[in-house]
Formats: C-alpha cells, structure tokens, sequence
C-alpha cells in the first residue's frame, strides 16, 4: 500500500526499531551476539506489532542485525504484519559503519522498510539520517520504534513519530 508521504514527494516510509527485551548477558550467553529475547520480550514485541498493525503500519521488508534478538523480533513483527521479505544486514550489528545502510537506502525499491536493530546505534542512525544532533534524537528503549519519511534522492529523513513499546501496546 502507497502511503500519503509516498504518493506526496516519493518518499520512503522508514521504520527504525530496536529488538524486545532479551535475556541478560552472562550463563550460556558470553557472546552478546547470541542472546534471545526473553519470554517478556517476545511478548512485548508481538504486542508492540500489533500496535503497529493497529496503526495501519504497512512494511514491503524488514531488515534486522544478524544478531539472534533482532533476528527474533524482526520475524514476530513480519509475522504480525504479513511481511514476505525479512532479512538481515550485518551493517545493523552494534557499532558498524552507517555507509552500507545509506548505500541501500540508496538504491532501496520498496516504499515502506523497518530496520532492527540496537542501541545505542539506532539514535546514531536517527541523527545521521536526519541530520539532528544525536542529543535531540529518540533514546530506544527495548521495541521502541520511529517512523521517519526518507527522500532517497536527497539522502535525508524527516521524523514523522516515535513511540515507547508501551505507548504502541496500548494502541
């Protein structure tokens, strides 16, 4: 579905979400890259997409870091949402380089993407594609997400909202 922002300045619509709640660090779990979202988390997530859903949020893909708790939240929110393309972007992982993810941005087709994945990064990533301080970029609190409105032939977004996860599970 085309959104208002589409069709008015062919815009894409961009969704930024920072994975649920995941299992604390230590036990199983000394590689931060393989820790699960916790029972808690899981729910959270599917109650944060279904506020989306809600919202009449529509996605053509999700993207999410190749880490396990992205990974997991990127497939409830698809699965809540009915996205046939989720796939992940080793760009998403905490503390990559942001060129990657403005390349396919770039040359993106779809007209309504949800990236997933951490913080602190997500806010760097607000920042440079808003070109805001990073002071007066959203904090991502677990499932937190903001939608911005990306012009990709000017490389630069505007944020439209950001919602807390509790805020959208309310909805």
């Amino acid at each position: 579905a085309e959104s208002l922002s589409n069709r008015l300045n062919n815009s894409m619509d961009l969704f930024l979400m920072r994975h649920g709640d995941a299992l604390p660090q230590h036990g199983e779990f000394h590689d931060d890259s393989g820790r699960t979202l916790s029972p808690e988390g899981i729910i959270q997530v599917e109650q944060v997409a279904q506020g989306l859903k809600r919202q009449g949020v529509e996605l053509d893909a999700i993207v999410s870091s190749p880490l396990v708790r992205a990974r997991q939240t990127a497939e409830i929110v698809g699965q809540v949402l009915d996205v046939a393309l989720v796939s992940t972007l080793p760009a998403l992982a905490p503390s990559h380089d942001f060129k990657k993810i403005l390349s396919m941005l770039r040359f993106a087709k779809q007209q309504s993407l949800m990236f997933v994945s951490h913080h602190p990064d997500l806010t760097s990533l607000v920042s440079l594609l808003t070109h805001q301080d990073p002071l007066a970029c959203p904090h991502f609190q677990t499932a937190s997400v903001a939608a911005l409105a990306w012009d990709p032939k000017k490389q630069i977004g505007q944020q439209r909202w950001f919602q807390t996860a509790e805020k959208l599970s309310l909805r």
